[in-house]
């Protein structure tokens, strides 16, 4: 707490996520589907902990692929009043996701290797080691996760249609006073287009 207070030397000193781009994956890509976010900081899933390697120190830099409107889509299960709802991501069940991201972490890869060398160091994360098409896609099984809101987990809709939550003034049906307005009202992920830049 100090040495932010007095030098600005924290994880607090800093928006954690300081650059970032959009790109298209592939020419046949409609609009921009990949976005990358970078900072001063290790974010690995499930923590923000260094990986726990003999080579690796505490500090790193991290450059985050996203697939900014995946085609997989999951689902929300909810039976009964007072049992927590079971959430299914189903993430990459579409093969083309999967492609996209294996096309971003390839670019990521290009990006920081020609970053200057005496601020990024050796790759941690998948690792030098991991080079083939598919170790790649093996990492990025095992290490996707959501990074922005859920879409369409509150269908809006009239109180007559059973699977709608909330009506067109965002209010949920059967409870005064409460409303959803965030991206879950959405049937899909907003696509980011090359207009919108």
């Amino acid at each position: 707490r100090l040495s932010y207070s007095f030098l600005g030397e924290s994880l607090v000193g800093s928006n954690l996520l300081e650059v970032g781009g959009l790109t298209s994956s592939s020419p046949d890509s409609e609009g921009l589907d990949i976005q990358f976010f970078g900072g001063p900081m290790w974010f690995v899933n499930p923590s923000y902990a260094p990986p726990a390697t003999e080579t690796s120190t505490h500090d790193g830099v991290t450059l985050l692929v996203s697939l900014s409107q995946p085609l997989s889509s999951g689902n929300l299960h909810w039976t009964a009043v007072g049992e927590r709802p079971r959430i299914d991501p189903n993430y990459l069940a579409v093969a083309s996701d999967l492609e996209a991201l294996l096309r971003g972490v390839k670019l990521g890869r290009e990006i920081m290797v020609n970053a200057e060398d005496d601020l990024i160091g050796d790759e941690e994360m998948p690792g030098l080691l991991v080079q083939s098409d598919e170790e790649l896609k093996e990492y990025i099984r095992n290490t996707a996760m959501a990074g922005h809101d859920f879409a369409g987990t509150c269908k809006m809709g009239p109180r007559s249609d059973r699977m709608a939550v909330v009506d067109d003034k965002l209010r949920v049906h059967g409870i005064k006073h409460l409303r959803v307005a965030d991206l879950s009202i959405c049937p899909t992920i907003p696509k980011i287009g090359r207009a919108h830049v």
